[in-house]
């Protein structure tokens, strides 16, 4: 089996009662669609939203430490990892009876929006599913300098990086959208915490 083959033949709850995250991309959506509390595992990367990294760590799927036994010791409905997994680790969790949900993990929009699809249904928490801050924007590269914080670029944060592409790109066209805002308000709508700061240079 190759990790292009990677998918559940089993079904998956609906909604999952216990989840473990092996990705922290998916750990952030999972919190996001509001299972924060049906978390009872992690991996070592897996550290935000704030609480999650209150959650029991299971090793690193990057570095294929993830602790099989003790995944399974959560006694989890689902587990949910990315492209990453070793497909080693995938065998041993589906044979002990446990669907695993395999998402991607690039920088993409469209793998963003696969993964709010495909979790969203697990969850089913299909009203978010149509939020229009998930839709693809397009930027041109230009030959300047511009700086984002890491978190800006994988993960639901995505959205934010995008808007700040958008207006370093298209000023004209975007204008109106605030891209520090935009993630003020996706932190503290959907995360519960409330931060000031910079994720972007330049400013806008």
């Amino acid at each position: 089996m190759n990790k292009d083959n990677l998918a559940t033949s089993r079904e998956v709850s609906r909604p999952p009662d216990r989840i473990v995250s092996l990705t922290p991309s998916a750990s952030e959506l999972i919190c996001i669609l509001g299972g924060m509390d049906k978390i009872v595992g992690r991996d070592d990367h897996s550290s935000f939203p704030p609480g999650l990294d209150e959650k029991p760590p299971l090793g690193s799927g990057v570095r294929r430490t993830i602790r099989v036994e003790e995944v399974l010791d959560l006694d989890p409905d689902v587990v949910v990892a990315g492209r990453h997994i070793q497909p080693e680790t995938f065998e041993k969790i589906e044979s002990a009876g446990v669907p695993v949900v395999v998402v991607g993990t690039s920088c993409e929009t469209e793998s963003l929006i696969k993964n709010v699809r495909s979790l969203g249904e697990m969850m089913d928490a299909r009203e978010i599913l149509s939020r229009p801050e998930l839709k693809k924007t397009d930027a041109v590269r230009k030959q300047k300098v511009y700086v984002s914080h890491l978190s800006l670029r994988r993960g639901p944060r995505l959205v934010g990086y995008l808007l700040y592409l958008a207006r370093w790109f298209h000023p004209e066209l975007f204008m109106d959208i605030d891209p520090a805002a935009v993630e003020r308000e996706m932190l503290r709508k959907f995360y519960g915490i409330n931060l000031e700061g910079s994720w972007a240079y330049p400013e806008i």
